[in-house]
């Protein structure tokens, strides 16, 4: 459940991949308007809603009830490493993230701080190894670096320390990737490290696994970027990826 001051929004299981998105204003315990969508849609409407503060019937539905979800236009992804200050992207120049961005890459720039200047968030994966100066960022580690129904801990970070810059980092070889596909090896790998029977285990991963499963890293990365930017409209959003062979880091650069 998602509330604000005009209402909220109930996002309940409805079998292994759908959920029943119920959407109430002004405290209401009637639903105004509800869907049955999978979890990618139903996140997307609720956030259409509560982002955006549109009046519940502007939500872009079609008299069928299915949701017409409309895609930016498309535009090619490359990846570009900072081998040099001059290759920092424009947007990031004279920032905490153009300070980050030559630290690790480079080794420039001081290895202390006084307190925290932006927040980083990554993935789990024990293959990233991070170069940040002491005190010089707070690091959030989630599985995909995938902040959904985590934003309130970057809020955190940005209403406790004035944090005003954000790394959203990316990896090769990403286990979120096309999580999907692996259920029986989460599932027996459960059964043997976690003592889970294998019923409670396929049951977890269906519960889970689509909210984690990203198509692209790459793709997600930038994404994710761009929707922290609009949820919160103070902040610059750097979205990265880290190769975890190397150990560099690299722009998402966007030619539209």
């Amino acid at each position: 459940m998602t509330e604000t001051p005009d209402g909220r929004v109930d996002i309940v299981p409805r079998g292994a991949s759908h959920f029943e998105v119920r959407c109430f204003e002004n405290h209401q315990d009637t639903p105004y308007r509800s869907w049955c969508l999978p979890l990618t849609a139903a996140q997307t409407i609720a956030r259409w809603w509560l982002s955006r503060s549109l009046p519940l019937e502007e939500v872009p539905t079609g008299g069928d009830g299915r949701l017409e979800m409309e895609a930016e236009p498309a535009g090619s992804v490359s990846l570009m490493e900072v081998e040099g200050k001059a290759n920092i992207l424009a947007r990031y120049q004279e920032t905490p993230i153009a300070d980050w961005l030559r630290y690790h890459n480079l080794g420039e720039g001081r290895h202390t701080y006084d307190s925290p200047k932006m927040l980083i968030v990554t993935c789990m994966d024990y293959r990233i190894q991070l170069r940040v100066p002491k005190n010089f960022a707070y690091v959030l580690r989630l599985a995909g670096a995938n902040v959904r129904y985590r934003e309130f801990d970057l809020a955190c970070a940005l209403a406790f320390a004035g944090v005003r810059h954000v790394c959203v980092v990316g990896h090769t070889g990403c286990a979120m990737e096309s999580l999907i596909d692996k259920r029986e090896d989460f599932a027996s790998g459960l059964e043997r490290a976690g003592g889970w029977n294998r019923t409670r285990a396929e049951l977890e991963f269906n519960l889970s696994a689509s909210r984690l499963n990203l198509s692209s890293v790459l793709d997600f990365t930038q994404f994710e970027s761009g929707w922290l930017e609009r949820r919160f409209p103070g902040i610059l959003v750097a979205p990265l990826i880290y190769d975890v062979k190397g150990g560099a880091l690299h722009q998402i650069v966007s030619q539209r």
